[in-house]
Order: structure tokens, then C-alpha cells, then sequence
């Protein structure tokens, strides 16, 4: 049991050391610095308010886009129930400066798309 573990976590990180930049693994540990959900929780946006068209391309519905994006298996953010699962992480990794999403070389968000993603995240991802 303990070689079969050991052995999926080699397999795991060698596979995530291959991985392009383009459409980055959002899994990754944050370092935007802070706790970003330190924030006020009025005027949340609802799912459907946010421009997740910058995330799709990526975080698709679409398993093979996403496993050839190199994004998590569970990183399909096409639907609130699906995003909504990865809220936290969605809202550290657009405050990330080191390891952004969307990541260097993308289209970056605007300082309100930023916040907008933030406080969604945040503060139970309302649908």
C-alpha cells in the first residue's frame, strides 16, 4: 500500500513538472501574500455576474481541454456547481503575484473582475 502511494505521488509530481505555463495547474500554494478573504462580505456577485470567459479557456467543461491545459481534473469552472467548489482557490490564485491565474502571458483581469472574483469567492460563492 505504502509503494503504491509513494509510486502515485512520483507519478503525480513528475507529471505536474511537465506541465506548460500557458493554462497553469490552479492547485498550486499561493503566495499573493495575506489573507485575502479578509474582506467585507456586501455586494457579492453571483456566478453568473463574473467573467469567467478569461477561466474557460482553460477550466473547461471539457476534460481533454483541461488535461491538455494542465489544470486540475476537478478545475472545470463552465458551471457555478462545479467552480464553486474551488471558490477559495479561485479567490487566492487571482490575488496571487508569484503564481497568478489567469497566469502571466493571458489576458490579465482588471482590478474590479479581481475583486468581483475575490469577494465571490470569498463569501459562499453565491449561484
Amino acid at each position: 500500500m505504502r509503494k503504491t502511494m509513494m509510486w502515485a505521488l512520483v507519478t503525480a509530481a513528475t507529471l505536474a513538472a511537465g506541465l506548460g505555463t500557458a493554462c497553469s495547474d490552479d492547485s498550486a500554494e499561493t503566495s499573493g501574500g495575506g489573507d485575502v478573504c479578509d474582506i467585507s462580505c456586501d455586494a457579492v456577485p453571483t456566478f453568473s455576474q463574473l467573467s469567467w470567459n478569461t477561466c474557460t479557456s482553460c477550466h473547461s467543461s471539457d476534460s481533454a481541454v483541461r488535461q491538455a491545459q494542465g489544470v486540475p481534473a476537478d478545475s472545470d469552472y463552465s458551471t457555478h456547481a462545479s467552480a464553486s467548489v474551488r471558490a477559495t482557490t479561485v479567490a487566492e490564485r487571482v490575488n496571487d503575484t508569484t503564481n497568478p491565474m489567469p497566469p502571466n502571458g493571458s489576458t490579465a483581469l482588471t482590478a474590479a473582475e479581481k475583486e468581483a472574483f475575490t469577494k465571490w469567492g470569498c463569501c459562499d460563492a453565491p449561484p
